[in-house]
């Protein structure tokens, strides 16, 4: 399904990790975004009444239980964790790239792995089902945000070629 907006890589603020530089200059490095909302915030629908049609809205989903709040006004769906993290403390328990790939089947929306992704593994998200991938300390501790930003794009555009095989 072609997506209006691009999710191949999608940044996840945290302070604690931007504090060096600061939350808005490592924003500002890295990406531009939509909003996203998790289990415990407003509902999509509510955030969709608020922002209009043309906002991107997309929601966390930890586990199977959670696919039921994934409704229309929900542009895409934040899976995860893929892997286990240690930037978000009270993370659900990680899915595995198995558990994630067969929740991902369930979603007909575009799908963003988030959850102890890095360089190395990123690519094994994409090839799991994920049309792209969310971070947190992979760019925001990075020395170079830019850099690190740009380095996980490249893995992730070329898991995605890979995965889209040969075109005829």
């Amino acid at each position: 399904m072609p997506s209006r907006f691009d999710l191949s890589l999608y940044l996840v603020t945290d302070p604690e990790f931007t504090a060096r530089r600061g939350l808005l200059d490592t924003v500002a490095a890295a990406v531009a975004g939509g909003v996203h909302v998790g289990q415990d915030d407003l509902a999509p629908s509510a955030a969709r009444a608020i922002l209009g049609p043309h906002a991107i809205i997309g929601l966390s989903v930890n586990d199977g239980s959670q696919l039921v709040t994934v409704d229309a006004a929900v542009d895409y769906v934040g899976l995860g964790p893929i892997y286990p993290t240690g930037t978000k403390h009270d993370a659900a328990p990680a899915l595995g790239a198995a558990g994630f790939a067969a929740l991902r089947r369930r979603l007909a929306c575009p799908v963003v792995a988030i959850g102890g992704i890095a360089p190395e593994n990123a690519a094994c998200a994409i090839a799991a089902g994920a049309d792209g991938i969310a971070v947190v300390s992979a760019i925001c501790a990075a020395a170079d945000p830019r850099a690190a930003a740009r380095s996980l794009r490249a893995v992730v555009d070329q898991a995605l070629k890979a995965r889209s095989g040969p075109r005829s």
